[in-house]
């Protein structure tokens, strides 16, 4: 093989992006099965948590992960799998944050999989925020769900976390959010 070809050969490989890892997979989906699927039918979800054996959060424990809302707060996975935890808000309010996850694998695990549309983006000290409008197809046979989904990812290379939550349409617009078209 001529030289040129094994330099090309070896910086075409040098430049690829890396995959999703198992851990990325499994906070993003967390987030999908948890907080998505049920946007529209929230109260489901301390059922859902309870049954795969995610862990509920009293009182001050749960405070730094609910940063100030009412609501609940469950941990799961172990170091090993994936661990995350899930927050659900007395207002309708969703989200996974899984601190061991590569933030920028999530955003693009969330970009292909979901029909989705850019809202903003905005750099917020070392992170970054991109909000989405998102039409999620229901499970169930019932309406698409409509949410706007929030993701804050780190903006330094050797820091991981990840850090995902949506807001239901209704819950969206009474805090001024207005989407005219959704994806």
């Amino acid at each position: 093989m001529p030289r040129w070809v094994s330099l090309c050969l070896g910086a075409a490989l040098f430049v690829q992006p890396a995959a999703a890892g198992p851990i990325d997979e499994r906070v993003f989906s967390a987030f999908e099965a948890l907080c998505l699927d049920n946007m529209n039918e929230i109260g489901r979800v301390p059922s859902f948590a309870s049954a795969i054996g995610m862990v509920e959060l009293n009182g001050e424990k749960a405070k730094p992960l609910l940063d100030g809302h009412a609501g609940h707060a469950w941990v799961g996975g172990a170091k090993e799998t994936a661990r995350y935890a899930l927050m659900l808000t007395d207002e309708g309010s969703c989200g996974v944050t899984g601190p061991d996850a590569n933030g920028k694998e999530v955003l693009a695990l969330f970009l292909s999989n979901s029909r989705n549309q850019r809202l903003s983006n905005e750099k917020i000290g070392s992170s970054v925020r991109s909000v989405f409008a998102v039409t999620h197809p229901s499970r169930r046979g019932l309406e698409d769900i409509h949410a706007v989904v929030s993701i804050m990812t780190p903006n330094l290379p050797t820091v991981p976390g990840v850090n995902l939550s949506a807001i239901p349409e209704a819950l969206a617009a009474a805090n001024g959010i207005k989407v005219t078209v959704w994806p």
